[in-house]
């Protein structure tokens, strides 16, 4: 069901679940659930009594549409989580999202919409991260840094690799560790932080999922 944060204050919890999980993993009634649909989840969170004030959610692999409540108040808005296919709309982008607590606050009621009928997985597919602004930020960008450091290492290999190929015809091998270190390249630019989609913020989450998957399939061909 999909929950309002002032609609679920009274309702009774279906399932009581440890996150990260996906929905593909969850027995109800001994049967798994199917990697589509929507759901609502909800938890509260003690705040110490000197805290910063000025928070971030860190959201990586949110499968595929979410909008998440903090204390009533709308923090993340991606895509549209829907309870039909054509009501949904699909987001797949890492979030770093900041809000304020007031001094005088002293917990988070968490409300997390979300919604599935794209990815072969639903539901919360990595940790979400609750820190200080400045922590939270620096953490992302420290993980783009990296993820794009090493992407661009193997992008400049396969590239060297197929000027080796232009260069010896009869080897195959440069052209085959060529397109191996492009493929991977690829994949850490479309998973991880993603930074692709960073770089192109219009670009479709149907492209994201093909290099993301497709890179997977053509590194292991080779």
């Amino acid at each position: 069901k999909l929950y309002s944060p002032d609609e679920i204050g009274d309702a009774e919890p279906d399932l009581v679940l440890e996150l990260p999980k996906v929905w593909n993993k969850v027995k109800v009634h001994d049967e798994l659930l199917p990697p589509t649909g929507y759901a609502t989840f909800r938890t509260t969170i003690a705040l110490p009594e000197n805290h910063p004030g000025r928070f971030a959610l860190k959201l990586k692999r949110m499968k595929t549409s979410y909008r998440i409540f903090i204390n009533g108040e709308l923090v993340v808005d991606e895509g549209v989580p829907g309870k039909t296919e054509n009501e949904t709309k699909a987001y797949y982008k890492p979030i770093v999202a900041s809000f304020f607590v007031p001094s005088y606050e002293r917990k988070l009621n968490v409300v997390i919409q979300m919604a599935n009928y794209l990815y072969p997985k639903g539901g919360v597919d990595s940790s979400i991260y609750l820190g200080k602004q400045v922590d939270i930020n620096q953490m992302h960008h420290q993980e783009v840094y990296i993820s794009s450091f090493v992407a661009g290492a193997l992008l400049l290999m396969g590239i060297y690799h197929f000027g080796l190929f232009l260069l010896r015809r009869k080897d195959k091998a440069p052209i085959a560790f060529g397109v191996f270190c492009l493929a991977f390249s690829l994949r850490l630019l479309s998973t991880g932080p993603k930074t692709l989609a960073t770089l192109f913020p219009n670009i479709a989450i149907e492209t994201m999922l093909a290099f993301e998957i497709g890179s997977v399939f053509i590194g292991i061909s080779i």
